[in-house]
């Protein structure tokens, strides 16, 4: 047999997990009377036939904590520590500020909100209704300032994330103001004039 026969490679789907990765290579090994090899996490994984997968994923998991506390103590571990700690102290006093108030539509607008923010009482959903309403804030303080809504979206939009949040947070906040904002309606048009302008 050649090199190229002896060994399989197995390939892990995205959110498998390291103890399902490891049974499924110790599996196809048995299978294949091959040895088997992976990339997972970037880590080189072997499993021979008659192997064990729970040592694959605990020797695994022992070098993940060994590369782990590694960067922890490295000089950029240390700083994004820092930054983590000042973000998360940034965070809180966003979560502590709670729902700024802004300008709504209309009634009907307001009470859409409210049953929003009503079904939305989680964690996740409490950080987009707040991200939500302190970029309606910032925008319309920008706006009273005299500069116009377009100037007013590119200088608040990433600068009222306070909280972290995802892209798709940041998506959802965008289309609730434009279904509840005073603005709304010239928000949205103005995202479609950007997306269309590439």
């Amino acid at each position: 047999m050649t090199a190229e026969q002896t060994i399989t490679v197995y390939e892990p789907s995205a959110g498998e997990h390291i103890s399902e990765a490891a049974r499924a290579m110790v599996k196809l090994a048995n299978e294949t009377g091959c040895e088997v090899t992976a990339r997972f996490n970037d880590m080189e994984l072997r499993a021979e036939p008659g192997g064990d997968a729970e040592t694959i994923a605990a020797e695994y998991s022992a070098a993940m904590e060994r590369s782990a506390e590694a960067y922890r103590n490295s000089e950029e571990g240390r700083r994004a520590a820092r930054e983590a700690e000042e973000r998360a102290k940034i965070a809180a006093q966003a979560e502590a500020e709670g729902i700024l108030p802004f300008q709504f539509r209309d009634a009907e607008a307001e009470a859409l909100w409210q049953q929003g923010l009503a079904n939305n009482a989680d964690d996740y959903g409490q950080a987009t209704f707040r991200y939500a309403a302190r970029w309606a804030a910032w925008m319309e303080q920008m706006l009273r300032d005299g500069e116009a809504l377009a100037a007013a979206v590119k200088a608040t939009e990433f600068a009222v994330d306070l909280e972290g949040i995802s892209g798709y947070m940041a998506s959802c906040a965008r289309r609730i103001l434009e279904a509840v904002w005073i603005h709304g309606e010239a928000l949205k048009a103005e995202v479609e004039e950007e997306d269309a302008d590439g």
